[in-house]
């Protein structure tokens, strides 16, 4: 399955992870629901470019332990109207999950 180009299109364009500002939370065009997608065919961490992609997740890490992605939040919705690492209620836990079904514990460091 690793070497089939749909799989291997996939872990290449993670690789630029975090990638673009999430605007929607229903964008399943974004790296978030990618990596739900690849976790659940059962990709595990220490497949090939799998440990970069990882790697860059857990370089972006809230003070709260939640990973963060690159956000835009308009100030007329109370957030900062620029691009700036945060995390969400509704996907957070997709990382998370994701990360957990590619073999990460709770304890794991990156």
């Amino acid at each position: 399955m690793l070497q089939s180009p749909e799989i291997k299109s996939l872990v290449a364009g993670l690789q630029d992870w975090p990638g673009s500002v999430l605007t929607s939370h229903k964008n399943a065009g974004h790296l978030i629901p990618k990596l739900a997608f690849l976790a659940d065919l059962g990709v595990r961490k220490d497949d090939p470019g799998v440990g970069e992609i990882v790697g860059k997740i857990f370089r972006h890490r809230s003070p709260q332990g939640f990973f963060q992605v690159l956000m835009n939040i308009p100030s007329k919705f109370g957030g900062l109207g620029t691009n700036h690492f945060a995390w969400a209620l509704c996907d957070a836990p997709v990382t998370l999950y994701s990360l957990a079904r590619m073999g990460f514990q709770e304890d794991a460091e990156c």
